[in-house]
């Protein structure tokens, strides 16, 4: 089983996916995310993939500072509250601008991207993909019809491992 879970705060509207899909936003806390995340875990053992589509954060233009994701945001001072998924999930998929992106001399701290993907993948023990660069999406496409649809990516994408390693990425999304 795959899961979407798609912020609402995205222009456009939730795409056609093949799994379950949760419409997140400032509505929802992260913890009630997670209650809901887990439910799908234990009725069908584990989840396959879950997909994040959300805008990245950016401060003054530049990316790398998390991922908003409902209320309080998926940052490096929130990211723990996903430790719960772990073991429950074999892959997250960061579907926003920067995620991976570490904004020049902020290694370690506030707006490092790649510490923070690094630190997802560690606390729920699951491989992340996610990208350094500004993405671009549609709203709505002849391929796909209504729906955002995400596209291939734009820039590079990484894998980052539970153990620590961090490797290139294929382009395609799904």
């Amino acid at each position: 089983m795959n899961v979407l879970v798609y912020d609402n705060r995205l222009e456009g509207s939730v795409p056609k996916f093949d799994g379950k899909v949760i419409e997140a936003g400032k509505h929802m806390s992260l913890p009630e995310l997670v209650n809901r995340l887990q439910v799908i875990a234990d009725e069908s053992k584990k989840i396959g993939a879950i997909h994040i589509m959300a805008h990245g954060i950016e401060e003054e233009g530049v990316s790398g500072y998390g991922v908003l994701l409902c209320k309080e945001e998926l940052t490096n001072n929130t990211v723990h509250m996903l430790r719960p998924l772990r073991g429950k999930v074999d892959k997250i998929v960061l579907l926003a601008c920067g995620a991976a992106h570490t904004a020049k001399n902020n290694t370690r701290l506030d707006g490092d991207g790649d510490l923070f993907c690094h630190r997802l993948a560690s606390l729920t023990r699951t491989w992340v993909k996610a990208s350094s660069f500004r993405q671009g999406y549609v709203i709505w496409s002849w391929e796909k019809s209504w729906g955002t649809d995400f596209g291939n990516w734009e820039g590079d994408a990484w894998w980052f491992s539970p153990d620590g390693r961090k490797l290139k990425a294929d382009m395609t999304t799904y």
